[in-house]
């Protein structure tokens, strides 16, 4: 719900409805992105959550096509997983430009595309969609497709919009913590400047245009630097330019929105030291924050 800084307090909502207010010494800020409909700012629990990941599951099962629009990392991942679940359905990605993840290097953009068409995905470049109201871009489409690049309108039994329009989960955190876009700023160290104690890591983590804290095991890098500062020590720097540099070029791009666990980070403190984690707990259809 919101953020006391001053006073080291956090408020928030349980899916079950009440409001805690908890005390920190620690705070990491791992609360995500809603990026589509696999990923939505809803308060949810297990329950929900399940039901969620089931409906869409049914959803996709069913259909025989099934059109992903996109040439990001989430799009080529997600037809890359879809056409590996059912190698008898038509799966196609449908892209702009020549080859997808257009901030990736060439070298990975060129190997991403030959793994995607030799696991049977219909690659189709050179496509920008005429895309449908924000309010279904969330969920899974049906229909046709149009292109503003004049292509032929193109039906397909299932549509997945992953057309980066993401927004991070962080209305409820103090306005100058964040970018203009809502991201958390952070240092090298992936602490919050000016708010010591608090850190930010995975994709509300403005690092890098690609937001490489995600994908990079970050995780592991915020632990020790938050004990770092439990200890009175000094933490370690993220050597941003590196996590660029690796996020670019990494072989596993295909799978690198399956492996994100949001809010993996954390430390383990003694009982008189509180590190609180504020996280979204699942990369689903609900997620509780």
């Amino acid at each position: 719900l919101d953020l006391d800084p001053d006073w080291r307090t956090l408020r928030l909502r349980t899916p079950p409805g009440p409001v805690e207010e908890i005390t920190y010494d620690a705070l990491v800020i791992a609360t995500g992105v809603a990026n589509g409909f696999w990923r939505q700012p809803v308060l949810a629990d297990s329950d929900d959550v399940d039901t969620a990941l089931h409906n869409v599951h049914g959803r996709l099962a069913h259909a025989q096509s099934i059109a992903v629009v996109g040439g990001g990392a989430a799009a080529c991942s997600s037809a890359a997983q879809l056409r590996r679940r059912w190698p008898e359905k038509r799966v196609a990605l449908y892209h702009p430009g020549d080859l997808p993840l257009p901030r990736h290097h060439d070298r990975t953009r060129r190997k991403v595309s030959r793994r995607l068409e030799s696991s049977g995905v219909d690659r189709q470049g050179g496509h920008r969609a005429v895309l449908p109201p924000d309010t279904e871009l969330g969920a899974i489409g049906a229909g046709s497709i149009h292109w503003s690049t004049g292509q032929a309108a193109v039906d397909a039994d299932a549509i997945i919009w992953a057309v980066g329009r993401v927004s991070p989960n962080t209305t409820w955190l103090p306005s100058d913590m964040l970018t203009d876009r809502g991201f958390v700023r952070v240092d090298d160290d992936l602490g919050v400047p000016g708010y010591r104690g608090v850190f930010a890591v995975g994709d509300v983590a403005d690092t890098d245009p690609l937001r490489g804290s995600a994908r990079n095991r970050a995780d592991r890098l915020v632990a020790r630097n938050v004990l770092a500062y439990l200890d009175g020590r000094v933490g370690n720097a993220s050597q941003r330019d590196r996590a660029i540099q690796i996020a670019r070029e990494t072989p596993g791009v295909l799978d690198v929105q399956s492996q994100i666990t949001v809010g993996s980070a954390g430390a383990t403190t003694p009982s008189t030291r509180r590190c609180a984690t504020s996280s979204t707990t699942t990369p689903a259809n609900g997620s509780t924050a």
